[in-house]
């Protein structure tokens, strides 16, 4: 969520904070970390290529291994699924509209247009995290942190961190307004009062936080009962409730030139306590005929949501669990391979309400083609295991050469073909099973149009990502797809034969030069292949994983390839190979 400028206002006017030494158990807001990390080294320059995954997979480890030396055991907590029929606040779709329209560099990249993640994507910097960002941080606690350390909430993390955060009696790490008003006793550091870069350049692996208190803010701000801060997004708002209208501000809050943050903050002030408050609205709704219901409903939905938080075991599992519509529980393996995001929430979605929502950080809007498109023979394939062949799931496909889009239904299939035969694909029920040997590898063969003894020859670690690259390839609507084809595979060549951070060069992205190749095409082209990267992985976990597929942290700087494509499209494969060190 977010409470419009009350980071600002915190900023300028609270003077309770207590820096300390932080140690010990941290619950830390994944969907805020990585948008801090991605906004601390990303410029357009590196952004409008699509995604420099190496970069931020470094940042991401730097990060968790210094809080690690620092004697900092971090819980990562994701942000799930959307709910059905949650309407997006006018807040959001400003945020949306605001990196729709953000044309990058229109001189240098042509048509290329950023479209912003239905939830939180959009900052207010303009800045647009890369499509697999959430997969690389995933994949980065597993690799640093361990098992154990991920939890993926049901829908907005905030309220599974700060009850964590209650649950472990410690401090919660985020850059969310709305954490300046959870009942958090061991406080709030936010990203930017958190200083473990510090730390790693003075060597003394000691992280100092500020600490946020709701406790004395309330103390600072007179107002008596803590329950009150509700009245707050009440009154100015947050992601799901727009601002109270004109109508009724003018009524309920004096007219001076204060900031309506600051009106709302002394309008809580006013009231001894939170059931004065509400009795006090009511009966001048009655009295005055000024229709504060609506007021008086909306501090009573905002004190539930940030006073009474969802509630874990001592194993962190959270009490609740996902149904499909008729209320059936969804199979204990799926829900705890979510949990631990190896699931990803639009198959949840898929599941529970029949309907999805894919978006994608980088592509060429006036394509014909919308980057997904791709990848729906894969997805019919997933739906088919996951509903059946019985059910269509909705999804919100973009219209040909525009940024609107509309609902499209796509129904699942029961059977790929392999080897010119058809091949049943297995029930969800049956994937909670160990499938029979080499019945999952074949489907994914199957679905991807592949032989697999064309693959036979190549490192396991490579098969899967291979085999994909050639779906890929085959349906790619960008021309010159050959030319990215035979750099990717350059790409793929030089970290077989180097050590896995060795062979990026230190230099700064390059600038985009349409002449020799346009970054639109490029970026497009690499938003599908990252749009197949995703539903392959979704169906290789389905299946239980019969096939490895390489990180993309381990290979794919886009930024990189693109110098790779000019290369290659200027002096041509082979001269390029022979200057990278490579065997034809």
């Amino acid at each position: 969520m977010g409470i419009p400028t009350l980071t600002s206002f915190v900023n300028r006017n609270f003077k309770g904070w207590d820096k300390r030494q932080v140690k010990g158990k941290l619950i830390v807001d994944g969907h805020s970390l990585y948008h801090t990390l991605f906004r601390g080294y990303s410029s357009e320059q590196s952004e409008v290529y699509g995604g420099d995954y190496i970069t931020l997979a470094r940042e991401l480890d730097n990060f968790f291994r210094t809080l690690l030396r620092a004697e900092i055991n971090p819980l990562v907590v994701l942000d799930g699924r959307n709910e059905a029929g949650d309407v997006t606040s006018d807040r959001h779709k400003k945020r949306i509209e605001n990196v729709v329209g953000l044309l990058l560099s229109d001189k240098d990249c042509g048509t290329l247009t950023a479209v912003a993640d239905s939830s939180k994507s959009a900052q207010s910097d303009g800045h647009v995290p890369h499509y697999l960002a959430r997969e690389i941080l995933s994949s980065s606690v597993k690799r640093v942190l361990g098992e154990g350390c991920l939890f993926v909430a049901d829908d907005d993390a905030d309220f599974d961190v700060a009850s964590l955060g209650i649950h472990h009696r410690c401090p919660v790490l985020s850059n969310d307004s709305d954490f300046c008003l959870f009942p958090l006793l061991y406080g709030y550091i936010p990203y930017p009062r958190f200083h473990w870069q510090t730390a790693r350049k003075n060597n003394n692996w000691r992280i100092y936080g500020e600490y946020y208190s709701y406790q004395l803010f309330c103390d600072q701000f007179r107002i008596l009962d803590t329950s009150l801060l509700t009245v707050i997004p009440a009154i100015v708002g947050n992601d799901t409730t727009p601002q109270l209208d004109e109508q009724h501000l003018e009524k309920i809050l004096p007219v001076n030139n204060k900031f309506l943050i600051s009106r709302a903050v002394s309008y809580a002030a006013g009231f001894n306590t939170f059931e004065d408050c509400l009795s006090t609205l009511r009966e001048w709704g009655l009295l005055r005929e000024w229709g504060l219901f609506d007021l008086v409903h909306r501090i009573q939905c905002a004190h539930y949501d940030y006073f009474f938080l969802p509630l874990f075991n001592d194993r962190d599992i959270l009490a609740t669990t996902f149904e499909h519509e008729n209320a059936t529980p969804l199979p204990e393996f799926l829900v705890k391979k979510y949990r631990q995001g190896k699931v990803l929430p639009y198959l949840i979605d898929a599941l529970c309400d029949h309907e999805i929502s894919l978006t994608v950080s980088m592509e060429d809007l006036l394509q014909e083609s919308w980057c997904h498109l791709i990848g729906v023979p894969i997805r019919k394939a997933l739906y088919g295991i996951l509903c059946g062949s019985d059910v269509s799931i909705s999804e919100n496909q973009r219209c040909a050469k525009c940024s609107t889009y509309e609902e499209v239904k796509v129904t699942g299939v029961t059977s790929v073909t392999y080897d010119h035969n058809p091949l049943p694909l297995p029930t969800l029920q049956s994937c909670g099973l160990e499938l029979e040997n080499g019945y999952g590898k074949k489907i994914l063969f199957g679905v991807l149009g592949v032989k697999e003894e064309n693959f036979e020859r190549a490192p396991k670690s490579y098969e899967l990502l291979l085999a994909l690259t050639c779906y890929w390839y085959k349906h790619c609507t960008i021309n010159n797809k050959n030319i990215l084809l035979k750099s990717f595979l350059l790409l793929l060549q030089q970290l077989m034969m180097h050590s896995d951070e060795a062979f990026l060069p230190a230099d700064a992205p390059p600038r985009p030069d349409n002449s020799l190749f346009p970054v639109s095409s490029f970026t497009h082209a690499f938003a599908q292949w990252q749009s197949v990267y995703r539903d392959v992985f979704s169906l290789n976990q389905i299946l239980q994983e019969p096939l490895v597929l390489l990180p993309v942290s381990k290979f794919l700087e886009c930024s990189y390839l693109y110098s790779i494509v000019k290369d290659v499209k200027q002096r041509g494969a082979s001269k390029v190979a022979e200057q990278m060190r490579l065997d034809q």
